[in-house]
């Protein structure tokens, strides 16, 4: 009798079926490390409302269309790099509005990296009747509807407001007071630009671009930032191959991170950034030496709201994990109860734009 190949064969990325897998009563698929999806079963094309070879390997952007809400779902499974256990989830499109259970189990290499995901689901149909916690993805929808009317909302008055302020320069002179003014304005149109990057699909033009230089740029900085708070910087890094990728957003990234290691060094430290090649990755680490996370908030880290600083919004890391998504990247937190580390991967530029601009 012939032996059954199992879930390895998909884990593996093999086009073939799967037939342990047909008699589940849920659906099953497997995200690799190159964010390719495979089905596992009928059930599980039928969940995802997809029409695909089972077990043939595919990007997610070629199974979906940029505005499918699976898609979304599947990206920030693998971007996230966590197991999931029973969570519910809501997908919307086009007014029909389904409710699926999920399982996730990540698969991990030798040096703790997510070499896939493992996603089992059970449709449970319309529960809207149903009273439930929000889970993080309904928070993150509910946030990003919240988010595209606030944005639009306050873009244009702060665009008007900063016109008047430079006419009133040029007409009057500069003056320390208009200054600072201007200064907010720039940085309110920068948390609004942020609200409406979580706000839906949107266009990701990318160009060959090195996070080593991008980080160089910001150091001058942090650096005088870090001086005022008595906390020393180390730098590491060398020359990369350089990723695809949007400088814009990888500043933004960076900024992020560093900024939540040095509010976590209010009384002094050591804040460490290191930029490497790992293989067919660039890896960037922010390291500090500060109170670190507890074992018990480790899973909350990147859900929508969550924050432990009294002054917090709780988007700071939600919107690192969707640039990180972005770049078809990987982000983990670690924390020993002593200082935090966050890590994060983006592919090596293979010299060629394989993906092109694209919508996520």
């Amino acid at each position: 009798m012939s032996k059954q190949p199992g879930v390895s064969a998909v884990a593996q990325g093999k086009p073939q079926p799967v037939p342990g897998w047909f008699t589940l009563h849920a659906g099953y698929v497997y995200l690799d490390h190159q964010a390719r999806c495979t089905l596992g079963n009928d059930l599980a094309a039928g969940i995802l409302q997809v029409r695909a070879p089972i077990g043939q390997p595919l990007l997610l952007s070629e199974l979906f269309p940029v505005n499918r809400p699976e898609r979304r779902t599947l990206a920030e499974l693998l971007a996230g790099g966590r197991d999931v256990h029973n969570e519910l989830v809501q997908w919307e499109q086009d007014g029909d509005v389904r409710y699926v259970i999920l399982d996730a189990f990540c698969e991990r290499g030798p040096d703790g990296w997510v070499n896939g995901v493992h996603v089992v689901m059970k449709d449970v149909g319309d529960l809207a009747g149903i009273s439930n916690p929000l889970t993080n993805h309904e928070k993150l929808a509910v946030l990003s509807r919240f988010a595209a009317g606030i944005a639009h909302e306050l873009r244009n008055p702060l665009t008007t407001l900063r016109g008047f302020l430079q006419l009133w320069g040029e007409r009057d002179g500069a003056t320390p007071y208009k200054e600072i003014m201007l200064r907010e304005i720039e940085r309110m149109q920068g948390l609004v630009d942020e609200l409406l990057l979580l706000s839906g699909p949107r266009r990701v033009e990318r160009v060959h671009c090195y996070p080593e230089q991008v980080l160089a740029e910001l150091l001058p900085d942090i650096e005088e930032r870090a001086k005022q708070q008595g906390v020393r910087v180390h730098c590491e890094w060398t020359d990369t191959p350089g990723v695809w990728g949007e400088p814009g957003m990888l500043r933004l990234l960076l900024s992020h991170l560093m900024d939540n290691a040095l509010e976590a060094m209010e009384n002094g430290g050591l804040l460490t950034l290191r930029v490497r090649t790992a293989g067919s990755w660039v890896e960037i680490e922010v390291s500090d030496t500060g109170p670190g996370i507890q074992y018990y908030q480790m899973d909350n880290v990147f859900d929508a709201f969550f924050t432990t600083k009294e002054k917090g919004t709780g988007l700071g890391f939600p919107i690192c994990q969707r640039i990180v998504a972005d770049h078809h990247g990987r982000i983990r937190v670690s924390s020993k109860g002593f200082g935090t580390t966050l890590s994060v991967r983006i592919p090596v530029c293979t010299g060629h734009l394989t993906t092109g601009p694209d919508l996520v």
